[in-house]
C-alpha cells in the first residue's frame, strides 16, 4: 500500500496528501507518499485504534505487548510528521496535543447527512408485541454486547435486534444459543434503507462502550447522532464524553457499561412517554448541528489552505 501510494504521488505531484482512519495504516502510508511527492501531509483521525488496543484484553504476553508498543511508536511518529491533524472529537484532539506538542490540530466533527436525516420519520413507532430494542453498528470487543444477551435472558418480554457485523458476531450468536434466549435476533449487515425501516420499528436504541480511560476521554460513537436523527430514546452503557452527550442533550438514559439489571430498568423507563420526549430532544439536537456536508466543506477548506500556504 505504501509503495503504491508513493508511486502515485511521485507521478501526480500533489500539493497535499490526505489519509483518513480507519484504516490507521493509511496514516503511515500517506506520510510516505507525501514525502515522496514533497507535499504537505494531512492525517484525518477518526479514532486512536492503536491506543485502544493497549487498554484492551484482546492480546496478552510479551510478544503482544512488544508489537503494540512498536505499533504505537509508528503511529505517533506519523502524527509528528503530519503538517495538519484533523480529529473527530475534542477528546482525540486533546490526546494528540498531549503527545505531539507542536502539531497543528483541528477538530472536524462527525455530522449527519441532511438527506439521511430527512429519511427518518420522527413519529413514534406503532404499538407492537413487546418493546423493540435495537443496537446498530459494529459488533466488536469494545462494544461489550454480551450484556444484551443477559438483558434478553432477564427480560423475555423485550424484543432485541442486533444489526451489523464484526469480529464478535459469531461468539454473540453462540452465547445467545447457549442461554436459549429466543427474544434476540441478529440481522448482519443491512443496506441503509433496511436499517432506516428497522429504526422506525424500534422503541429504544442501545449503545455501549466498555469502560476504559481512553474511550471515556475520546470516543463519541457517530451512531449516537444517527440514533438521535431517528428520534428514538437512547440507552447508553458507559461513561465519559459519549455519556455526557446523551445526558446534556436529554436524548436518553445512561447506565454503567455491562450492568444488565440497570440496562433493563433504563429500557423500560425509555419505552414510555418520557422516552418519546427524549427522542424528540435528540432529534432537535442533531437537527441543529452542522451537516456532514458542511463539516466536510470545512475540512476541504483546511486542506486547501494548507496546500496554498
Amino acid at each position: 500500500m505504501a509503495a503504491r501510494l508513493a508511486g502515485l504521488a511521485a507521478r501526480s505531484r500533489p500539493d497535499v496528501v490526505v489519509a483518513s482512519s480507519p484504516s490507521m495504516f493509511l496514516g503511515p502510508a500517506g506520510l510516505v507518499a507525501a514525502r515522496v511527492a514533497r507535499a504537505r501531509f494531512v492525517w484525518d483521525l477518526r479514532d486512536l485504534t492503536w491506543e485502544y488496543g493497549r487498554e484492551g484484553d484482546v492480546l496478552d504476553g510479551a510478544v503482544a505487548r512488544t508489537s503494540l508498543n512498536a505499533l504505537g511508536r509508528m503511529m505517533w511518529a506519523t502524527a509528528k510528521g503530519a503538517d495538519l491533524i484533523v480529529c473527530a472529537t475534542d477528546g482525540i484532539a486533546a490526546a494528540v496535543r498531549e503527545r505531539v506538542r507542536h502539531a497543528r490540530v483541528e477538530v472536524v466533527r462527525n455530522g449527519i447527512d441532511s438527506k439521511f436525516l430527512a429519511t427518518f420519520d420522527p413519529s413514534h413507532a406503532p404499538a407492537g408485541s413487546g418493546t423493540q430494542v435495537l443496537y446498530a453498528g459494529l459488533l466488536g470487543l469494545a462494544q461489550g454486547l454480551e450484556v444484551l444477551v443477559e438483558v434478553a435472558r432477564r427480560a423475555p418480554d423485550l424484543r432485541i435486534t442486533i444489526a451489523g457485523d464484526g469480529p464478535r458476531r459469531a461468539s454473540l450468536e453462540s452465547l445467545a444459543e447457549q442461554h436459549g434466549v429466543a427474544n434476540i435476533a441478529f440481522t448482519g449487515y443491512l443496506a441503509p434503507d433496511e436499517l432506516v425501516r428497522l429504526y422506525h420499528a424500534s422503541d429504544v436504541l442501545f449503545a455501549q462502550l466498555r469502560d476504559s480511560k481512553l474511550h471515556s476521554a475520546t470516543a463519541v460513537p457517530s451512531k449516537l447522532l444517527e440514533y438521535m436523527a431517528a428520534a428514538r430514546p437512547i440507552v447508553y452503557g458507559g461513561s465519559g464524553a459519549a455519556a455526557n452527550l446523551v445526558t446534556t442533550t436529554g436524548s436518553g438514559l445512561v447506565t454503567a457499561a455491562g450492568d444488565a439489571e440497570a440496562i433493563v430498568a433504563a429500557i423500560r423507563r425509555a419505552a414510555t412517554a418520557e422516552g418519546r420526549e427524549m427522542g424528540r430532544r435528540g432529534r432537535a439536537h442533531v437537527s441543529s448541528l452542522p451537516s456532514r456536508s458542511e463539516e466536510m466543506r470545512r475540512f476541504a477548506l483546511l486542506v486547501r489552505g494548507l496546500g496554498q500556504a
